[in-house]
């Protein structure tokens, strides 16, 4: 038992515990005052800390459940490439193991049925299914808040499935694209992944949410990069992208949304409007100093002159309390955070867990990024949360799940290294 527990990645395990202390303190901090939270038990930060606590037991169970379960697909054997890509080799001589073996055969060319079966193989995955439907019960069923309608009451907890499908979507595109790694140059892929990825990022940004929209976006971007899709296509993607921003512009974002860009460009256009918050959180910032003001002691914040302070605005309020070594601080521990969740997609033993791997850490770079650029004024105002550290239940379960997949991911491949060493050693010593 005391050798099995060699295998937990204990690097990212700690990392997420200390992340979520940041987070509980700030939250903490930003909901002190105001009256937001009558009792211990109805205040955001317990409800966020039991969360936190549910997730890391989550993380402990995830480890010993095979990430490979999360493949499952009952209809990927219709997939034409699958079909033509081995065979078996024939009887052979006589009934040996070369009877049970592999021959690689070209694809050649897949007609429009073959296409359409690669399209149904990418749509049906019963996590991508999921996704949509929690989505759409959106739509029918969701509870509105600030004219954004994204949750669902579950009387307990209010479920934002927007959350939960960036991980579903990481666990579907992963398992089409690991599926067909050998013909990944094909453009066909390319063009089922971006419908793959297309159907939910409409439906969210109807609710609207921009924000997690992009970030899916951002998470089909680090995916198929790291599954080889050739940059030849990833670059006549980027040129139709640029040559439809106008018609985005016009027809697709919404009047707020276009304000939240020319206010990124200029909050003195309205600074007392859309641009208040962006150019009191700079001033947040810049009032921690070196060393902050201290855990409570924020004039931005608990004086109620930076608004969302708990959500959206909650990296200001830890710049300008805790100064400039709390940030930096907070952007090491990310910096680790990521640097060990590709060393997990590295060292995977398949390109399944590789795929998932990346995905998730292509969320939490984009999300960091955009948050934080956010708060200083780098980046549009987009109401993407800042991982572990920011008030979101639905968000921060997502995290944590996905951080129990990645000790998944680590643990197998530490235990099949462990296997090989052991079956060496036998092996030596039997010779």
């Amino acid at each position: 038992m005391k050798q099995s527990w060699l295998r937990f990645d204990f690097i990212l395990f700690f990392t997420v515990l200390a992340l979520l202390g940041f987070g509980l303190a700030m939250i903490y901090s930003t909901t002190l005052y105001p009256t937001q939270s009558p009792s211990l038990f109805g205040s955001p930060v317990f409800r966020q800390g039991l969360v936190a606590a549910v997730g890391v037991i989550l993380i402990l169970i995830l480890t010993f459940v095979d990430y490979g379960v999360l493949g499952y697909h009952p209809l990927g054997v219709l997939s034409p490439i699958t079909r033509r890509r081995q065979e078996p080799a024939g009887l052979g001589l006589s009934l040996h193991h070369e009877q049970y073996s592999k021959v690689e055969r070209e694809p050649g060319g897949l007609s429009i049925k073959d296409s359409l079966l690669l399209l149904i193989e990418g749509l049906s995955n019963p996590f991508y299914v999921l996704a949509l439907a929690l989505l759409f019960a959106v739509s029918v069923v969701g509870k509105s808040s600030l004219g954004a309608q994204r949750w669902i009451d579950l009387r307990f907890f209010d479920l934002q499935p927007s959350e939960v499908a960036k991980l579903m979507v990481i666990i579907a595109l992963a398992r089409y694209l690991a599926d067909h790694e050998d013909t990944i140059h094909d453009l066909r892929h390319l063009l089922v992944s971006i419908v793959q990825v297309a159907i939910p990022v409409l439906m969210i940004a109807r609710q609207p949410d921009l924000g997690t929209a992009l970030t899916i976006m951002a998470i089909w971007l680090a995916m198929v990069i790291m599954a080889g899709i050739p940059w030849r296509h990833l670059l006549l993607l980027a040129l139709s992208g640029l040559a439809a921003l106008p018609v985005v512009w016009t027809h697709w974002l919404s009047d707020y949304q276009r304000e939240r860009l020319l206010i990124f460009m200029n909050p003195q256009l309205d600074p007392l409007g859309a641009g208040y918050n962006l150019i009191q959180s700079r001033i947040s910032v810049g009032a921690g100093g070196l060393l902050g003001r201290g855990l409570n002691s924020g004039t931005q914040s608990q004086l109620n002159f930076l608004r969302i302070q708990h959500t959206d605005y909650i990296f200001s309020v830890l710049a300008e309390e805790l100064g400039f070594i709390g940030a930096a601080l907070l952007i090491a521990l990310y910096c680790l955070l990521i640097m060990q969740a590709l060393t997990i997609a590295a060292n995977s033993r398949d390109t399944f867990g590789r795929l998932i791997a990346s995905g998730v850490a292509g969320m939490i770079v984009f999300q960091v990024f955009v948050n934080i650029g956010m708060n200083i004024g780098l980046s549009p105002v987009t109401g993407i949360p800042l991982p572990f550290i920011s008030y979101g239940r639905s968000s921060l379960f997502v995290l944590l799940i996905s951080m129990g997949i990645l000790e998944s991911i680590a643990w197998r491949r530490k235990e099949q290294e462990h296997r090989h060493t052991t079956i060496e050693l036998e092996v030596d010593t039997i010779s």
